[in-house]
């Protein structure tokens, strides 16, 4: 997408951007979330609509074919467990229509050549929602509620519906991922300065405010890790150095050398001490430690060991949460595919992740100017989001698949040009 297509919005686009904004503003609501399974018809049928009108939508090209042929193997697994277990069967529509939706999303942005109407969509889905974040931290100030580490509050101020921080963080980030994209990477094909500039300061005033969040009202260590991330990111595109090999190799060098000081600050905070423990529980047998850490540890051990009872197709969805006797997700986005879905599942993700990954690397290393900044773009946004996925399932989060269908669609669409010539 190092290039815009001028041609005017369609009825698809201008329904993606209303589900993006509804995805993230009213998933946060715990009265109105509910409903946003509706918005995803009104998705579906906008989609419609615009087949009618172009069935170019139809001409699907040899690369989008081997991108998508590993979801098919997903979809036979949801049907399996759909038809298998009858108490499943509306987690299993709900998470076929979101997967079609992911489809859908991927082929419109590859299409029209664009992702800006999601994006903003998403953007001004988390403008809206910062006057509710500063009024339930304040009410969690005032009222002296639960701790923000423990417990991230809806707009209804319930604590056992709430958004928990762990998702929240990791919302802000994939956000901030792709305003990235948007306000730098695009930034540079913008002729006009003051059209830039307004990119730019739109970027660093969002980057303050997911900063705050991530930083001091969230406390998820997860997130803010996946928030230093996003930050380098934006470091590397903002000065855009020539990407080589050599430049490459002299950048490890130089941050290795560099990130003494900040080593030895890491072995003596709360981060290295979780990881110290989780060792010793591991390969010492050391109990005297976080409850937090032997649960995860259990849980991710239990997931494994339920992935060897039904390697095929797993337990289906929320299949740890049903089956585990935990009564929650596993903590770990790789566990929790491989006890809920099996081989076949788990690996319809890795090779869409193993897919970008490489494309972004072709870009990075061959690719034109302008392709090679949307490369390290797409190495950043996957480090981030699989790091992520240590913390926290995401098999189920609609904005999950959103974001992933805006990385691969961006990706892929530079890919084929690249390909070209």
């Amino acid at each position: 997408m190092s290039t815009f297509k001028t041609n005017r919005i369609s009825i698809a686009e201008f329904a993606l951007f209303i589900y993006a904004f509804v995805t993230v503003f009213f998933k946060t609501i715990p009265s109105i979330g509910l409903y946003t399974r509706y918005f995803g018809y009104m998705l579906l049928i906008a989609f419609a609509v615009d087949l009618l009108r172009d069935r170019r939508h139809l001409a699907i090209k040899p690369l989008e074919l081997r991108l998508l042929v590993p979801w098919v193997g997903f979809l036979i697994v949801l049907f399996y467990h759909g038809l298998a277990s009858p108490e499943l069967r509306s987690i299993v529509f709900s998470l076929i229509q979101t997967i079609v939706l992911f489809i859908l999303c991927f082929r419109l942005m590859y299409y029209r050549g664009r992702a800006e109407p999601i994006i903003l969509g998403l953007f001004c889905g988390f403008v809206a929602l910062m006057p509710y974040v500063l009024m339930n931290r304040g009410m969690m100030v005032s009222t002296g509620g639960a701790d923000a580490q423990q417990m991230f509050f809806s707009v209804s101020g319930d604590a056992e519906r709430g958004m928990n921080p762990n998702v929240m963080g990791t919302w802000l980030n994939m956000g901030l991922s792709l305003f990235v994209y948007l306000f730098v990477v695009k930034r540079f094909h913008i002729r006009s300065r003051v059209v830039r500039v307004a990119y730019l300061w739109s970027l660093l005033g969002f980057y303050a405010w997911v900063a705050f969040l991530v930083l001091i009202v969230l406390g998820s260590r997860q997130s803010q890790i996946y928030f230093v991330i996003n930050s380098v990111a934006m470091i590397v595109l903002f000065t855009r150095a020539r990407i080589t090999i050599q430049s490459v190799v002299l950048s490890i060098g130089a941050a290795t050398f560099l990130s003494i000081p900040f080593i030895y600050f890491l072995v003596n905070s709360p981060f290295f001490k979780r990881f110290e423990e989780m060792y010793l529980y591991l390969i010492g047998g050391n109990t005297v430690v976080d409850n937090s850490i032997m649960y995860r540890i259990d849980m991710i051990i239990k997931a494994i060991s339920m992935f060897f009872e039904r390697p095929i197709v797993g337990f289906g969805p929320y299949g740890f949460m049903l089956h585990s006797g935990f009564f929650a997700y596993s903590h770990n986005h790789y566990a929790e595919l491989l006890s809920c879905y099996g081989f076949i599942g788990a690996s319809s993700f890795i090779a869409l992740y193993l897919s970008i990954i490489y494309m972004s690397f072709k870009l990075v290393f061959w690719g034109w100017s302008g392709m090679r900044e949307i490369g390290v773009w797409g190495l950043f946004s996957m480090t981030g989001l699989m790091f992520s996925h240590m913390a926290r399932p995401a098999d189920t989060d609609k904005y999950y698949y959103i974001f992933l269908s805006v990385v691969l669609a961006i990706i892929a669409k530079n890919y084929s040009q690249y390909r070209r010539g």
